[in-house]
């Protein structure tokens, strides 16, 4: 790629891509619904394995994805964007 505006698109993308793994694996954070392997993890870490297998396997984790999908079309501001 040499088009300077395809790659600040890829830029874009991939920067709000890692905002929303941060904000979901804060939000895994606060529930404490967590097993203790997962505690150990990073919220970056903790995010994306989570949205890798509901990418991976969505009909086994429908209740996730709904929070997901409802996480993503709320109204309110996450602080994690508020700087």
């Amino acid at each position: 790629m040499s088009d300077r505006r395809k790659i600040n698109k890829l830029i874009a993308v991939l920067a709000l891509a890692f905002l929303f793994t941060i904000g979901w694996g804060i939000l895994m954070k606060e529930n404490n619904t967590l097993t203790a392997h997962q505690k150990r993890k990073s919220v970056f870490r903790l995010a994306l394995d989570s949205l890798n297998s509901m990418m991976a396997q969505p009909s086994k984790h429908k209740e996730e994805i709904k929070l997901f999908d409802q996480w993503l079309s709320s109204q309110l501001e996450p602080s994690i964007f508020v700087v």
